[in-house]
């Protein structure tokens, strides 16, 4: 197919934006790997009168048609002022690609998405990411034999041949890693040590934890919110969690919290720490075929009794307290109550690629990294 064969428009009516959320059902329909999201949850994430990122950000939903009408690839271009104002650079993002594997209908989809930004006053485009860091984002280029975590994006592998074929280059990669209760005893000596230090830690400086209390959701969202906002502000490519974000990832969340993967640390009544683990729900998801109705409800509720792994999603230590023996505290606590649970697996991810300090102390556990994503981005 030829760029002139290729049409790429804006979505602008419900059968449009139905056809937008249906693509990837259909593209991935025999990938034994992918885990359909439900529907009503894509729906939601992509509605702008009720998602709240556009309180603060613009998207432009676009779709990639052939010359006989059938739709071939989507996309959309993200403006997201908190982004801008915070960094105070001219970049935009794109998120949601997916494209049949033709390097044409991805050509036009990347430059639709930046001729839109480029009109908005953007210099750069980085992706792909829903909406920010703070969502689902990266391509995955390396780790293609297995299924996703929760809340972990998947392609397949010829999405890299296009962006790069498109003129996109490597930003930044996101790492993953891998291991079990055996990866820990292999590396028992080191795991050891590391509850001498969390014990002295505590000791020391009077550092107390708790688990996450569900009868206190709020105040618990609360927390997160003001762990997130000062301990990652110096990470590449942050943006702040406004209310509304977290509120609606909390809630959200909020039926597959399992509270005792979620662990604080304090200094006295201030919180300085923060591991959120999550089920892994992509278990149970990988069945419903995305939807609840009529059998999914029945698939939730035999499938989550099942779920036997986790992702660690964030370790947040607030700044002054980080390289002070909290992020053992959390771990080895964290860790012990997941293996009384009967969790056997998990994911930890992700890590920047120059995370040195996260990255040293995940493969001195013994951790495989497994999996690679990678934040594109193109000049416009």
């Amino acid at each position: 197919m030829s760029r002139n064969d290729v049409e790429v428009y804006s979505v602008s009516s419900p059968s449009e934006f139905s056809a937008f959320i249906e693509l990837p059902y259909i593209l991935y329909r025999d990938d034994p790997y992918w885990v359909p999201p439900l529907r009503r949850d894509q729906r939601k994430l992509l509605d702008r009168n009720k998602h709240p990122f556009y309180e603060h950000g613009a998207a432009e939903l676009l779709l990639a048609r052939d010359s006989q009408g059938k739709v071939v690839g989507r996309i959309a271009a993200i403006h997201n002022h908190l982004y801008v104002d915070y960094h105070d650079e001219p970049t935009g993002f794109f998120g949601f690609f997916e494209c049949i594997n033709d390097p044409s209908v991805a050509s036009a989809l990347f430059s639709a998405a930046g001729g839109w930004l480029a009109n908005r006053g953007m210099n750069t485009m980085q992706g792909p990411m829903h909406y920010s860091l703070n969502d689902e984002c990266g391509l995955l280029v390396d780790g293609f034999d297995g299924s996703p975590y929760i809340l972990m994006l998947y392609n397949p592998p010829y999405y890299r041949d296009l962006y790069e074929g498109a003129g996109l280059t490597k930003a930044k990669d996101l790492l993953a890693y891998w291991g079990t209760h055996a990866t820990v005893d292999a590396n028992a000596a080191q795991f050891d040590r590391w509850r001498r230090v969390a014990k002295r830690t505590k000791q020391r400086h009077s550092i107390r934890t708790r688990i996450a209390d569900m009868s206190n959701f709020a105040r618990e969202v609360e927390t997160i919110k003001v762990i997130y906002n000062r301990a990652w502000t110096e990470n590449w490519g942050f943006v702040p969690l406004t209310d509304g974000e977290i509120d609606l990832l909390a809630n959200d969340l909020k039926l597959v919290i399992d509270p005792e993967l979620v662990h604080f640390a304090y200094d006295g009544e201030e919180p300085i720490g923060v591991l959120i683990a999550l089920p892994d729900y992509n278990q149970v998801l990988r069945h419903m075929d995305g939807r609840l109705w009529p059998f999914g409800i029945l698939k939730l509720l035999w499938y989550q009794r099942k779920i036997d792994r986790l992702r660690s999603i964030a370790l947040g230590i607030v700044g002054e307290w980080q390289k002070r023996g909290i992020a053992p505290i959390l771990i080895v606590e964290a860790y012990d109550r997941a293996r009384r649970r009967g969790y056997k697996e998990g994911e930890l991810s992700w890590v920047l690629e120059d995370n040195h300090l996260m990255n040293n102390t995940i493969e001195n556990l013994g951790f495989e990294l497994y999996k690679r994503y990678r934040i594109y981005q193109q000049a416009l």
